[in-house]
């Protein structure tokens, strides 16, 4: 884990993350710097799809960057090493540039409903749907082959970060625009389709 720093009106602000991410690393401490005037300990903001914290030093003179640990449950811990928000930015702006599409939003809370056989199935697919209400992210995931009808007893709803650590292939897709298609194989992505059925990403990615 490397240390990232930057400082603002002589205060060091720190983040830690892989040295591999120092391009999105950079971004982050680029946006609180931004913000100085508006620093406050505890203070959370989204950047891209992923949540950032300021945690102040105890000597006072300087602050550090915190993400959440993304694990399943609907409550977050926090901690000083960034490196799983960082992938996560970085697959979602790989996947945007080799797809060659504008991002649509997506955020870490924003709900995702599953089919209660699908996190248990090697095959998947996505789609998503547009014209949603503030919160939900219009994905959808179901199993391949189908085993049952969607209903309301057997989907769940869920926050994106939720899912981070159990199928993390998924992730670099959810800034894919409304009425994307994506079919997955365990951790490979096999193909993205667009609304028009145009092939955006053919695999294995």
């Amino acid at each position: 884990m490397h240390d990232f720093t930057h400082h603002v009106r002589g205060r060091r602000l720190v983040l830690s993350a892989d040295e591999a991410f120092g391009f999105y690393a950079t971004t982050v401490l680029g946006y609180f710097a931004d913000l100085v005037d508006q620093w406050r300990d505890g203070m959370t903001v989204r950047v891209g799809w992923a949540l950032f914290r300021l945690a102040y030093d105890a000597e006072g003179d300087g602050a550090r960057i915190q993400s959440p640990t993304y694990g399943t449950s609907p409550e977050l811990t926090f901690t000083d090493d960034c490196s799983l928000g960082l992938w996560v930015q970085a697959g979602q702006a790989a996947t945007l540039l080799k797809a060659n599409v504008d991002p649509l939003d997506c955020g870490y809370d924003d709900r995702i409903i599953y089919h209660h056989d699908a996190l248990a199935s090697p095959r998947i697919y996505l789609e998503r749907q547009g014209n949603t209400q503030p919160g939900d992210s219009g994905w959808y995931v179901g199993p391949l082959p189908p085993t049952t009808q969607a209903s309301p007893d057997n989907l769940v709803s869920v926050h994106t970060f939720q899912l981070t650590t159990v199928r993390p292939e998924i992730m670099k897709l959810l800034m894919l625009p409304a009425g994307t298609i994506a079919l997955v194989d365990g951790h490979t992505v096999e193909e993205v389709v667009d609304a028009d059925d145009r092939v955006l990403i053919r695999g294995p990615y």
